[in-house]
């Protein structure tokens, strides 16, 4: 996904995160466009995780787009960083530079710049004004490639499984992300359509 496609599908969510945060709507799309490689990684399009929220490592998945904005909102609302509002009017480096004082991504020692970059980034973008969205509703239309996505499910599957079971995982995986590239929608609905 370019970072116009990328605006254009994910500028009403940030609002919504913006309004319930106060976070700037560019940082929370500079944010959220890193951690999901501007909405190709696995956790994103899959997992409904579009900042990056782990537990001992491992990326969260959630049931829905809203499900995965709402668990953001609460963990930049709680205590730990709560703070963040003072210094919001200070620019996009220093939100990101108290989210990682706070504990936010801490493994990478280039999040800030990282963080900046893309926001600058969509910053360019939204010069030009809000771009309209070309797909409907809310769902992402895959743009990766077969062995991109097959990468992608591998990988996913790695993170989850324990010796004996990654290969069953893995084609679990793969097998729901073929069905998802074939039907042009969101992998939880093909796995939504699948079981019910």
């Amino acid at each position: 996904m370019t970072p116009t496609e990328f605006v254009a599908q994910y500028y009403p969510q940030a609002q919504s995160v913006s309004q319930s945060t106060g976070l700037p709507v560019n940082f929370v799309l500079g944010q959220s466009a890193l951690e999901t490689g501007w909405g190709s990684s696995a956790a994103g399009t899959l997992g409904n995780n579009l900042f990056g929220i782990s537990s001992q490592g491992i990326p969260n998945y959630y049931p829905t787009a809203q499900a995965g904005l709402d668990a953001y909102s609460n963990l930049i609302n709680s205590p730990r960083y709560s703070g963040v509002s003072s210094v919001t009017g200070q620019g996009t480096g220093a939100i990101a530079q108290y989210l990682v004082n706070a504990g936010y991504n801490t493994a990478n020692p280039n999040y800030v710049n990282s963080v900046v970059g893309t926001t600058g980034m969509v910053d360019n973008v939204l010069s030009n004004g809000v771009p309209q969205s070309t797909s409907v509703g809310a769902a992402m239309v895959p743009t990766k490639t077969f062995s991109q996505t097959v990468s992608d499910y591998w990988d996913m599957a790695k993170h989850y499984a324990f010796s004996g079971t990654i290969v069953v995982l893995a084609i679990v995986f793969i097998v729901i992300g073929l069905a998802s590239l074939a039907l042009k929608q969101e992998p939880h609905e093909t796995v939504r359509k699948l079981f019910t």
